[in-house]
């Protein structure tokens, strides 16, 4: 079974544990980076991971963060975890040839 992370018209498909991973992830980082205003984000986001996620579940950030500045944040946030997935602060990564080459 797989799940999507949906807005607007785009959308990101995972299979199961990978969704569960990124969103795993993703809250390990927004809660070593987010702001006391933030805080409220995070703790929504851990509820909906403990208690409202099953197989097939995904997100749809316009229904699930329906305040423009949690949208922000967790665009944010998702950015930033992709980031710390591909310089190996996060995850397991042994196979690196398909990551693209460092542009600096």
């Amino acid at each position: 079974m797989a799940c999507q992370i949906t807005f607007q018209d785009r959308e990101v498909q995972l299979n199961n544990r990978n969704f569960s991973d990124l969103i795993f992830f993703v809250l390990s980082v927004a809660q070593s980076s987010c702001e006391e205003t933030e805080i409220p984000y995070v703790e929504r986001l851990q509820q909906m991971f403990d208690n409202e996620f099953w197989p097939g579940r995904g997100i749809d950030i316009e229904i699930d963060f329906p305040n423009l500045d949690e949208q922000k944040f967790w665009c944010r946030m998702f950015f930033d975890t992709a980031r710390a997935i591909v310089h190996d602060a996060r995850g397991r990564y042994q196979y690196k040839y398909w990551q693209a080459a460092p542009l600096i």
